[in-house]
């Protein structure tokens, strides 16, 4: 398990990991928004050929993991831009423990349709 300095900026490093892990990604798009509240996945694309084989899951649970130990929320709009179909994002990310930005979870500093906020029993002290 990699474990990135709390000096290093999260998004940056856990893209670059997953570049370097995940040679199958043909996008990833992460990044920390404007006032560093939260990180924004806003693209995981696995090159066709290599879809259907868990590299996905694989990356966010990566992402999850990470996000647990440095304390970070994470955030998506899902979207059909890459050919995904929304239904079916929007199910994945929910059994990844993200809920919609809505309703009793509605947090206004989050611009993003879902997030997920990290695990406290997991937070590296």
């Amino acid at each position: 398990m990699v474990r990135f300095l709390s000096e290093q900026d999260w998004a940056e490093c856990f893209a670059a990991a997953m570049r370097i892990a995940y040679p199958e990604l043909a996008k990833l798009e992460v990044y920390r928004n404007r006032s560093g509240n939260y990180v924004v996945i806003s693209a995981i694309v696995v090159a066709p050929e290599h879809r259907g084989v868990g590299i996905g899951t694989k990356v966010m649970q990566y992402a999850l993991t990470n996000a647990d130990q440095q304390g970070s929320v994470l955030a998506c709009t899902p979207s059909p831009d890459f050919g995904g179909n929304v239904g079916r994002l929007r199910a994945w990310h929910r059994r990844l423990g993200f809920v919609f930005n809505q309703g009793r979870n509605r947090d206004f500093t989050i611009s993003e349709s879902m997030y997920r906020r990290p695990d406290p029993s997991k937070i590296s002290r």
